[in-house]
């Protein structure tokens, strides 16, 4: 679980490091998802997949104070895997630019609730993988925020289906709804069993979020025409 007080700092990180998954969580403090299910598990959802996926959990970061984060909420201090403890904090007000400036850089759009974005080993947004957590959960195709991580977190170990398949230059919208099939397949049994139980373009969204800039898309990171 890393901080993302900003997309600006995401950039930098993604730029700095090789993981083969990464998402972006918004999961904002003042959602009841966010608040009940996934900010109490952050230790341990960062014990359980630092070494495989990146999660940039939006609006939160570490070590803050109330004179650069007037409006920071404080959260627990949590422990990390090399055994560090750092305190964690929520502000309203970042979390809010970070969507803006997503928004601007991306043709995504925020619902609302509780969301992941999976990237491909690009990180570009070219292929991306939008799962609204809150929607799938009120429609009772999942019990939970935590059997989508849990899903995630057997799928990231699975060396047969790694998701450095899982590309735009290779099979695009093809491979990543193999991908969603293969995180079905991954569900608890009472789950499992009926495919197709999640429904592209309500539960989830297979979708090239880089915006036009003139005729041309670019890479949100590197600028570089796709």
């Amino acid at each position: 679980m890393i901080e993302a007080p900003s997309l600006e700092y995401v950039i930098s990180h993604i730029r700095e490091t090789r993981n083969p998954m990464r998402g972006i969580l918004l999961a904002p403090k003042f959602d009841k998802i966010g608040m009940d299910e996934i900010i109490p598990r952050f230790s341990y959802l960062e014990y359980r997949t630092s070494d495989k996926i990146n999660f940039y959990c939006a609006g939160y970061g570490g070590y803050w104070n109330d004179e650069l984060f007037p409006d920071m909420e404080k959260l627990k201090t949590f422990k990390y895997k090399d055994g560090s403890s750092i305190p964690w904090a929520f502000s309203q007000t970042e979390f809010a630019k970070f969507i803006d400036e997503l928004e601007s850089k991306t043709s995504w759009r925020y619902s609302g609730g509780t969301e992941l974005i999976i990237l491909d080993e690009n990180a570009d947004f070219s292929n991306a993988i939008t799962f609204n957590i809150e929607k799938m959960i009120t429609s009772k195709v999942l019990a939970n925020s935590a059997e989508l991580f849990e899903a995630l977190i057997q799928r990231s170990r699975n060396s047969k289906n790694s998701i450095t398949g899982f590309s735009s230059s290779s099979f695009g919208k093809h491979t990543s709804e193999a991908f969603v099939e293969s995180l079905i397949e991954l569900l608890p049994k009472g789950i499992k069993p009926l495919k197709g139980i999640w429904i592209k373009g309500q539960h989830y969204f297979l979708n090239d979020l880089t915006k036009e800039r003139g005729h041309s898309k670019r890479s949100w990171i590197t600028g570089r025409p796709k």
